[in-house]
């Protein structure tokens, strides 16, 4: 059938209840409704972008059919319509009120004919999202529609006296298309420009950004039914700054949210946090997609604030918190807070700012429940000993020289639970040590404790110790059913030598020998360093033992021996009586016998015993 005259064309950008308006006008005068009774088809399945609709239309007109189809949104179903290559819910369309640009409805009317000067409505003014003209820059005028859906509404019945159009375009309020909006436009012309809204559908993107720039603006706790197509607008393009720079950019704008909460954290959570954003995501209806805001969303919470596991957030089961606080801590492990808050500042977790009495401020769980297991675990330095049977000296002394370490470093307080060694560190200790001895019933000879063995040789408890950790010690034995420093025994020659504190054998030291001969150690040495009258010295030393840090001679055992059977000092033959002395000296003298070393060399007169 060939189409009617005059040719009327759609234009670009023009809806399909525009375009049939002005059709139906030009040709016969008539009103939309009436025009499509006239050529049998019915409206309903005009409004649904039914093909066999939409090419009736097409022959009656001479206007191609993908022309016609290209000005409507097809229905999908489940209230779904497409538009070119994408695919939105019925929300994203305006149903009230209707969008117009005074501006271009003018020019329409200057340029149409001018017997029958009618306006063009665009399809883009039905889209949400689409709140300014981009020719003009201005604002879009709302009228109301009769609870009829924009989406097809023949805009000349709507629109007001022409003089008052002029009016609207004069006063109209110059303003750029946001962000957004922008975004939306090229979005269903083909352009694909942010990857994390592109892989999206549109409405859901459009959405997310609304929401999300609307809780940041607005509050998080706003109405949404009192926001105004203005404060909408603005909402997207607070929230299209954020949205558009991806997963990265929005959890930007919740930091923001979270920074400005506007209920308790502690008491409401994360839907006191995030409120009518949270609502949309955590209630929304059923089967109805909200698209990948909401694992972002919930990654953030799970990532800044402390939720309990098993806690259902955001459709799914949290299995494991990732975020703890003070409090949760203090609960969980029985720990008072200001111990809890002391530990988590040592170890980083939190600044010094924060107080124990802080609701508010997350810790990395993973961290901080490591933290608080070993501070459970700890033991106070006061009761180490009693663990691992050592003096209370020994055991500051193993955390001094990082031996051992506390479950907190504090070096303002010398006790306390954050001071104590971790037991599974004291365990691993004992073992190690045990590890490197034999089993006995009874300590050998020549074996003493560590301890024992520290006092002897004058040396550190942790230098025996680190040497025995470190397999240098061979001679080592621990008493069987014990886990007790005192239980573990080693050889006194062994770790002299180890220790590089002794060379040679073992022997007396000048000090010992000096008790014994009560003499001065002056006086032995003196005598270590001289020879009888056979040139044979009359000490012989053995060895030497590192003492305060410097090599000092060992004198042979059985060398003093016969030093003390040899020789006998001149008060000790005489009782240390002065007038027998001096008659046993003169008598001496007489017979050519005089002491071995002049008196004030060794401070005592030694003779041969044979001599006396």
């Amino acid at each position: 059938m060939s189409h009617v005259h005059p040719f009327i064309p759609i234009a670009t950008g023009e809806s399909l209840v525009s375009w049939i308006s002005r059709f139906a006008r030009i040709q016969c005068g008539n009103s939309v409704p009436t025009f499509l009774d006239m050529f049998g088809i019915q409206q309903q399945q005009v409004k649904m972008a039914k093909p066999e609709a939409i090419n009736k239309l097409a022959r009656l007109s001479g206007v191609q059919f993908d022309e016609l189809m290209s000005a409507t949104f097809q229905p999908l179903g489940k209230r779904r319509y497409r538009h070119f290559e994408q695919e939105f819910s019925l929300e994203f369309l305006s149903r009230s009120p209707i969008k117009f640009c005074p501006k271009c409805i003018c020019e329409d009317l200057q340029n149409g004919d001018d017997r029958l000067p009618l306006p063009k409505g665009r399809l883009n003014w039905v889209l949400s999202p689409v709140r300014t003209c981009a020719k003009h820059q201005a604002s879009l005028i709302e009228i109301p529609s009769a609870g009829t859906s924009a989406s097809f509404v023949d805009l000349a019945e709507h629109l007001p006296p022409r003089a008052q159009v002029l009016e609207l375009a004069e006063a109209a309020v110059q303003l750029k298309p946001s962000g957004l909006q922008t975004y939306v436009e090229r979005r269903f012309l083909g352009g694909r420009t942010h990857t994390w809204l592109d892989n999206q559908d549109i409405d859901q993107a459009t959405k997310a950004t609304e929401m999300l720039g609307a809780c940041i603006e607005f509050g998080a706790h706003f109405e949404q039914s009192k926001l105004s197509e203005a404060e909408w607008d603005m909402a997207g393009r607070i929230g299209f700054e954020f949205t558009s720079r991806g997963e990265e950019g929005v959890r930007k704008g919740l930091s923001y949210i979270q920074s400005k909460p506007e209920k308790s954290v502690c008491h409401s959570g994360p839907q006191g946090v995030f409120g009518q954003l949270y609502k949309w995501l955590q209630f929304s209806r059923a089967g109805k997609p909200v698209g990948p805001i909401r694992d972002v969303l919930r990654e953030h919470v799970l990532d800044t604030m402390a939720v309990k596991p098993g806690q259902m957030l955001l459709g799914q089961k949290v299995e494991e918190s990732r975020r703890q606080t003070i409090a949760t801590l203090s609960a969980q492990f029985d720990i008072h807070a200001d111990t809890v808050a002391l530990a988590l500042r040592k170890f980083g977790l939190i600044s010094s700012k924060v107080t124990s009495d802080n609701l508010i401020a997350t810790v990395p769980a993973k961290e901080a429940v490591d933290v608080m297991r070993r501070l459970s675990r700890a033991v106070p330095i006061a009761r180490i000993p009693g663990y691992v049977g050592c003096s209370r000296t020994h055991a500051q002394a193993m955390i001094k020289t990082k031996l051992l370490f506390s479950v907190v470093a504090d070096s303002e307080r010398d006790s306390g639970r954050h001071k104590g060694v971790d037991s599974r560190d004291l365990d691993r200790l004992i073992d190690k040590i045990y590890a490197q001895g034999r089993e006995v019933e009874r300590a050998s000879f020549g074996m003493a404790n560590i301890a024992e063995t520290s006092c002897a040789l004058h040396v550190p408890f942790v230098s025996i110790v680190r040497a025995l950790l470190g397999g240098k010690l061979q001679q080592v034995e621990t008493l069987k059913g014990t886990t007790s420093f005192y239980s573990v025994f080693v050889s006194l020659e062994e770790v002299s030598k180890v220790l590089r504190l002794q060379t040679g054998k073992a022997g007396v030291t000048i000090s010992d020998a000096a008790r014994e001969l009560k003499l001065t150690s002056q006086a032995v040495s003196y005598i270590l360093s001289t020879k009888d009258k056979e040139n044979q010295p009359y000490l012989k030393t053995c060895g030497q033992l590192r003492h305060m840090g410097t090599m000092r001679d060992l004198i042979d055992p059985s060398s003093l021996d016969e030093f003390k059977t040899t020789y006998k000092k001149l008060s000790d033959f005489c009782d240390r009586r002065p007038n027998k002395m001096s008659r046993k000296r003169e008598e001496l003298a007489a017979r050519g016998v005089f002491p071995e070393w002049k008196e004030r060399a060794v401070r005592a007169e030694f003779y041969r015993l044979s001599d006396l």
